[in-house]
């Protein structure tokens, strides 16, 4: 099993904006592309936890703060065979 994320992706740019990021220097200050952030925010593909820790840890929260502020729920899916 794999756990990602899903998240709000309306709060998800609204923290991005009160904290006063672009999505290019998110994604960096997060460690991953752009292209992945992009995606992300615009709800195409689901972060893993690890990457969900990064993107609270960037915008200056928590990771229990960030959950809250963009509700977001922890999914398992099954590992492609």
């Amino acid at each position: 099993m794999l756990a990602h994320m899903q998240l709000n992706t309306e709060a998800l740019k609204a923290l991005r904006l009160a904290g006063g990021h672009t999505q290019a220097s998110l994604a960096e200050r997060t460690g991953i592309s752009e292209n992945a952030y992009l995606a992300i925010e615009q709800g195409k593909a689901h972060p893993r936890v690890s990457t969900v820790n990064k993107l609270a840890a960037a915008l200056g929260l928590t990771l229990d703060e960030f959950r809250s502020r963009t509700q977001t729920e922890l999914v398992q899916t099954k590992a492609a065979s």
